[in-house]
C-alpha cells in the first residue's frame, strides 16, 4: 500500500529527523529509518485473515501501522498510521515520540558503528583468530564474525609463515653451503624452535577447531594479553585505594 502525502494536519518535528502529521483521524510518521518493531498490516486472502499491523501509543491514543513506503533515493520510510481496529488483537504497543525518536536515533547510530567494525573485523580475522576463544566468541556475538573461521584463518596466516622459515633453517643447518651466498638466511636457524612450537600448534588448534567446533587462540598472544590484562587490573585497583607509587 502507498503511503499518500499530506497536505494539511498538525505537523510534528522530532529529533533525528522524525516527522509526524495528523491527516483526518490519521498520522503519517516521516522515518530517517525503519524503526525497530515497525511492521505494516498484512493483508489477508481467502485461506488467511488480515494480520495486523504493529500497535503504536502517541499522545493517549492508540494507532496501527497500516501501509509504509520507502525512498529509492534515501533510507527514510514513511508510514501511514490509523486507529486501532478492535477487531485485532492488540500487541504490547511501541511508543512514539521524542523519547523513543531519540533512542531510536541512538540505537540505529550504533548499529551504523557496529557495521563499519564488521567489515574491519572481516579482514582482520586471520588476526582476530589469535585471541583468546572468550574474546573471539565475544566479537562474534556482537558482530558477527565468525569465531571458528577465525581461528582457522588465523592458523592458515600462521603457518604460511612458520612453515617456510621452519624448512629455510634446517636446510641452513643440515645442507652444507646452502647459506653460502645468501646472508639473509644465516640468522635463520635462530628462528627454528619458535617456528617449529607455531607449526605444532596451529596443527593443533585446527584439529581442535575442525573436530570441536570451537575457537582457540594461539598461546602466545592469549599469555601476552592476559598479563598486559592483569597489569592494568592491578593499575586501576592501586588507583582507587591510592596505594599505588608516589613520586
Amino acid at each position: 500500500m502507498t503511503v499518500e502525502s499530506a497536505t494539511s494536519g498538525d505537523r510534528v518535528r522530532w529529533p533525528g529527523g522524525f516527522r509526524l502529521q495528523r491527516l483526518e483521524g490519521a498520522l503519517l510518521v516521516d522515518c530517517p529509518f525503519e524503526p525497530p518493531g515497525w511492521i505494516a498490516r498484512q493483508a489477508g486472502n481467502q485461506i488467511r485473515a488480515d494480520h495486523a499491523g504493529t500497535a503504536v501509543r502517541y499522545d493517549g491514543e492508540f494507532f496501527e501501522v497500516v501501509a509504509e513506503e520507502g525512498f529509492a533515493d534515501s533510507n527514510r520510510v514513511r508510514y501511514r498510521l490509523e486507529p486501532w481496529d478492535d477487531r485485532f488483537l492488540m500487541r504490547p504497543p511501541v511508543d512514539l515520540g521524542p523519547v523513543s525518536c531519540r533512542a531510536w536515533q541512538e540505537r540505529d547510530l550504533r548499529v551504523r558503528r557496529d557495521a563499519k567494525k564488521t567489515w574491519a573485523l572481516y579482514w582482520l580475522a586471520p588476526l582476530v583468530g589469535l585471541l583468546p576463544a572468550a574474546d573471539q566468541e565475544r566479537l562474534e556475538s556482537r558482530f558477527g564474525v565468525s569465531a571458528g573461521r577465525a581461528t582457522l584463518l588465523s592458523v592458515g596466516l600462521v603457518s604460511m609463515i612458520s612453515l617456510p622459515i621452519l624448512a629455510l633453517g634446517l636446510l641452513a643447518i643440515f645442507v652444507p653451503g646452502f647459506a653460502a651466498g645468501n646472508p639473509w638466511l644465516i640468522g635463520l636457524p635462530i628462528l627454528i624452535l619458535p617456528a617449529a612450537y607455531l607449526v605444532l600448534e596451529s596443527w593443533a588448534r585446527f584439529n581442535i577447531a575442525m573436530q570441536e567446533g570451537r575457537p582457540v587462540g594461539s598461546l602466545p598472544v592469549v599469555l601476552v594479553l592476559q598479563g598486559a590484562r592483569a597489569l592494568r587490573s592491578v593499575v586501576a585497583r592501586q588507583r582507587r585505594t591510592g596505594t599505588g607509587p608516589h613520586r
